[in-house]
């Protein structure tokens, strides 16, 4: 059915500010003064104190719980969270997302001294002498553990530290996106070792509002994206100071 046009078009309920918005003078019925108000008169010295109205602060906690998440959390319509790089926890059931989309074949740069310092290597980057040999092509793989933690597994798909770990751990991958697994290190084999659950565990959606694009923001961000030659790690690689 469509709406009956009429010759004056009503005016906004919010206005935009910047980055703020207000209710218009319509949609609170309350006009904005054109000229300045009369200064109230002066109370008594003797007067009674007045009785405040009283008032509930969390009349509308739902609107409060969003604002403070803001203000106090920095979160936004995707919730506060933070994406550890690395396997998933071996004590946790975790899945990973059944699109494909969702995996991208990259390079990146490892700390030697701790391989879970981990930057992503934009595709330009790839050719620089300071990186020579030191890139590791892998597939990027995010997790979420049935408590509602996420992550980011940086799967090596070089043979580093025999195929077996390569393997494994893409074979976990493959099982995950299916069903709950819990995936555990096998250091002595080399290898991943894939574990069911002994009983159902709920299902736990992926945020339907959190976007590919976001969630490898989070994980990676600028500081530990490289996609110039003045990026601190480039620097750092060439003895130069940070700037």
């Amino acid at each position: 059915m469509t709406a009956r046009k009429t010759s004056e078009q009503p005016k906004p309920a919010v206005i935009n500010i910047g980055d703020y918005k207000i209710a218009s003078e319509e949609a609170v019925g309350n006009p904005i003064p054109t000229e300045a108000p009369t200064p109230a008169e002066a109370i008594p010295a003797d007067a009674p104190p007045a009785i405040p109205e009283k008032r509930n602060p969390f009349a509308n906690i739902r609107a409060l719980r969003k604002r403070h998440k803001v203000l106090i959390e920095g979160a936004d319509d995707t919730g506060s969270f933070a994406v550890t790089i690395g396997p998933p926890p071996k004590d946790k059931f975790v899945k990973f997302p059944d699109d494909d989309e969702w995996y991208l074949p990259a390079k990146v740069w490892m700390d030697p001294e701790d391989r879970r310092k981990v930057y992503y290597i934009e595709e330009a980057m790839w050719g620089l002498p300071d990186f020579a040999g030191a890139l590791t092509a892998c597939l990027l793989a995010p997790w979420m553990t049935s408590s509602g933690e996420f992550g980011m597994w940086v799967i090596s798909i070089q043979n580093y530290g025999g195929g077996d770990w390569r393997d494994s751990s893409l074979e976990a991958v493959r099982q995950g996106r299916k069903e709950w697994r819990r995936i555990h290190a096998d250091n002595k084999d080399k290898r991943r070792r894939i574990f069911p659950p002994y009983e159902p565990i709920p299902e736990r959606e992926w945020p339907p509002e959190l976007t590919m694009e976001e969630f490898y923001y989070r994980t990676f961000g600028e500081s530990k994206s490289v996609g110039s030659p003045n990026h601190p790690l480039v620097r750092r690689l060439r003895g130069l100071p940070e700037v």
